[in-house]
């Protein structure tokens, strides 16, 4: 499913010819209200996860913030779940903003707040506020958990 909406998100950025940290949430706060209004069966929870990270010997210092659903399958009579997630990666590889804010991450799901407030939320964070206005190299992914 995550390669269908990354598919999804992916075109939608570029058709919209988002380029900052702002302009991208923009597009990805649309794609998000569109996932959620979808009548999908296999979707138990749906959230965003967002996360700032300041790198280390694991991996490059990055910010995203990502679709993070629970889809819940049946096959052969057994029942399964999994987790997804779609990405909007920014490297900050070569950012100053790094001095600045610390690792820091948020994971809010429709299942504990409304739609409008995850949004909200999002936008006051301190790490959000930072970005907003810069234009990243960007990276769309999926995966599965």
């Amino acid at each position: 499913m995550y390669k269908l909406l990354e598919s999804r998100l992916s075109s939608a950025i570029n058709k919209n010819g988002a380029s900052s940290v702002g302009e991208v949430w923009e597009v990805f706060k649309v794609e998000f209200s569109k996932l959620r209004a979808e009548d999908n069966p296999k979707i138990a929870d749906l959230g965003i996860q967002t996360e700032l990270y300041q790198g280390s010997e694991y991996g490059s210092p990055c910010f995203y913030f990502a679709f993070h659903y629970q889809v819940e399958m049946e096959e052969e009579g057994e029942s399964y779940s999994h987790y997804e997630l779609v990405f909007c990666e920014f490297d900050l590889t070569h950012n100053n903003t790094l001095d600045e804010i610390k690792n820091s991450a948020l994971d809010l799901w429709l299942g504990k707040y409304e739609e409008r407030l995850i949004f909200t939320k999002i936008e006051e964070w301190s790490a959000f506020k930072s970005l907003r206005n810069e234009a990243l190299k960007l990276n769309v992914y999926g995966t599965q958990v």
